[in-house]
């Protein structure tokens, strides 16, 4: 079944997005703008996991042209991005966030390429995470009881601007590209295209606020949901040629 008019869930249906209450509280492109530490390329997703958990200080971290960033063993949960400080991160030219190739993640028993840990999660109490024109694709996860690419769960806010999400796959219990388990997001210009997930491609846990501007979807496959685009209420957005099942 395809279907051009995503609808919200009924599961979800309880779940309010007041987009005054939040932009009341955050002034989300002051952090965009804001110069408190120099900018440092990271070479490699080691690098980048090492200033995401630092304590000491805010970070910028550029993504390096040309390069991708994936664990090193994609089976060591060592290898986890956990984001400790109120980090910002910026893709350049080239840069993303994934496999070396489009089939190296995809699952099946002999491969070694996909993951089985979330991968990015800001867990750390109250700190604020913005993700600038950085490119995701070629990612599969594979954890149990939910696949999950990128857990936010601080109690602050997350705030994701002009990012695509290209052929990620979720296929695992509830999972999805991006879920905020607690705090507040703000999701504007960003693509989400070619992604498999079992509900929802965002996931937004209860009582939690998010803000979605001019966001665009399109070729996602949901298998357990009758929409796969998110399970939480939305604003100006754009959907186009996504897949469910029946």
């Amino acid at each position: 079944l395809v279907n051009d008019n995503l609808t919200i869930s009924d599961e979800a249906s309880d779940i309010e997005l007041n987009s005054d209450d939040i932009l009341q509280d955050l002034d989300y492109q002051s952090q965009l703008e804001d110069g408190e530490s120099d900018e440092i390329t990271v070479e490699n997703w080691e690098e980048l996991q090492y200033y995401c958990s630092l304590t000491d200080k805010d970070y910028t971290l550029k993504l390096k042209e040309n390069t991708n960033y994936y664990p090193t063993n994609p089976k060591d949960s060592n290898y986890q991005i956990k984001i400790n400080n109120n980090v910002k991160i910026i893709g350049s030219n080239g840069s993303y966030i994934g496999d070396s190739t489009p089939d190296g993640g995809v699952y099946y028993e002999s491969n070694s390429r996909y993951i089985t840990y979330i991968p990015i999660i800001a867990e750390a109490s109250s700190i604020d995470v913005v993700l600038e024109n950085i490119t995701f694709k070629w990612i599969h996860t594979f954890k149990q009881p939910d696949s999950i690419v990128m857990q936010l769960d601080s109690g602050g806010t997350t705030y994701i601007k002009g990012c695509t999400f290209d052929t990620i796959d979720t296929m695992v219990g509830g999972g999805s590209v991006v879920h905020l388990k607690k705090g507040e997001a703000v999701l504007e210009d960003c693509s989400f295209v070619n992604c498999n997930v079992p509900k929802a491609i965002i996931m937004v846990s209860q009582g939690q606020e998010m803000i979605m501007r001019n966001c665009y979807f399109a070729n996602n496959y949901g298998s357990e949901h009758s929409t796969c685009g998110m399970n939480t209420s939305r604003s100006e957005e754009r959907f186009s040629r996504n897949a469910e099942t029946d």
